[in-house]
């Protein structure tokens, strides 16, 4: 399980926008023999938009939800270095947006995104006992959606998005203990969505003894001179 926070803004000839919200979920991750990793998520959330057209104030919220899963093979073509191809598919439903502001007849409105989107890439990943570095490109694909987005009756070709996104960055993972990880990245957007993102964020893996676990017999100690006793019945059985 697992809870995130997220940010994001955007402007626009005047106009700006700002949002906060937060998300719950769960993840799943099943790996063989270290090379092979695919995991599945679901998540839900929400987010206040706080707008500002020229000076007029406009609040309001939206939804969104998902989910998602992903599949990477690890391939080491060289002693500390790893390819990993990668790729990604997900589901995800995100609010109709209508903003209108005691601008006077001034609106805004933005579709809703609702569809499936496949995600092919690749990351090349420099890997120690304790760290590893990152470089990921992959592009973001939308099959059965788009997005567009227009002020009163104007349309706004640079929120057009028809298809998809590239996407790149850098990122670092460091490895404290068996149980605490920090992960760090930054990622850039074109060809579709211009923008930069960032990602950080802290795994720590719990201890849970739950009450249908079974217990283990503990191992009972042997008496040494019970020990010789049966080994030297043994031997004299052999020599017979």
């Amino acid at each position: 399980g697992y809870i995130g926070y997220n940010a994001g803004h955007q402007h626009f000839s005047g106009v700006s926008m700002q949002q906060n919200g937060g998300q719950l979920g769960v993840m799943g991750t099943f790996i063989k023999n270290q090379d092979f990793i695919t995991s599945v998520t679901a998540y839900g959330g929400g987010y206040t938009n706080d707008m500002d057209v020229a000076g007029y104030q406009d609040n309001t919220a939206n939804w969104f939800a998902g989910t998602a899963v992903k599949t990477a093979y690890n391939y080491h073509p060289f002693k500390d270095f790893i390819f990993q191809p990668n790729l990604f598919a997900s589901y995800n439903a995100f609010g109709q947006q209508n903003w209108g502001t005691d601008f006077g007849i001034m609106s805004m409105s933005s579709t809703m995104m609702n569809g499936v989107n496949v995600a092919p890439g690749a990351n090349l990943i420099f890997n120690k006992k304790t760290w590893s570095l990152y470089g990921t490109l992959s592009y973001m694909y939308f099959i059965n959606d788009k997005v567009d987005g227009k002020g009163g009756n104007v349309e706004f070709p640079n929120v057009r998005m028809d298809h998809g996104y590239i996407q790149y960055g850098l990122g670092g993972t460091k490895t404290w203990n068996d149980k605490l990880t920090a992960y760090g990245q930054v990622n850039f957007r074109n060809a579709g969505i211009t923008g930069v993102g960032f990602q950080f964020g802290l795994h720590y893996l719990f201890d849970l003894k739950l009450p249908f676990h079974k217990k283990k017999a503990k191992a009972q100690t042997v008496p040494d001179t019970y020990v010789k006793k049966v080994y030297k019945t043994l031997n004299n059985n052999n020599n017979a």
